[in-house]
């Protein structure tokens, strides 16, 4: 059996979702969107990682920059040019925990869609 092509979307809505029973929008830290990941990465001007960046660091040291959004959260390109998530603290450490309450708590999961090509013999 040999799986390819293998894609998932809809992390924003699922993510937002999480945070529906509590109504806590305000505590989300995660980003998501397309544009120029370079240009994001390197200057910080995306406003949600922009008010992430430890002071002094948003407009010198994008080394520091990248290593602070790594270690404060979970950055990931899309397979498409522009595509990116950022994944905060706040949002990881809910997730985890619902994940880890089990059913119902961890209904976000559904909304993330997964997509794959899946090759395998006709008697399968």
């Amino acid at each position: 059996m040999k799986f390819t092509n293998t894609w998932t979307g809809n992390w924003e809505n699922a993510f937002r979702g999480l945070r529906h029973p509590m109504e806590s929008y305000a505590r989300s830290d995660s980003d998501f969107g397309i544009g120029d990941c370079d240009a994001w990465l390197e200057s910080c001007r995306n406003e949600v990682a922009y008010s992430y960046c430890p002071d002094g660091h948003e407009d010198e040291n994008w080394e520091e920059t990248d290593e602070w959004l790594a270690k404060n959260g979970e950055l990931r390109f899309g397979k498409y040019a522009g595509e990116y998530a950022y994944i905060g603290k706040n949002d990881l450490d809910l997730a985890q925990r619902m994940i880890k309450a089990g059913t119902p708590n961890d209904k976000f999961l559904r909304q993330i869609f997964v997509s794959v090509d899946i090759t395998a013999p006709r008697y399968w």
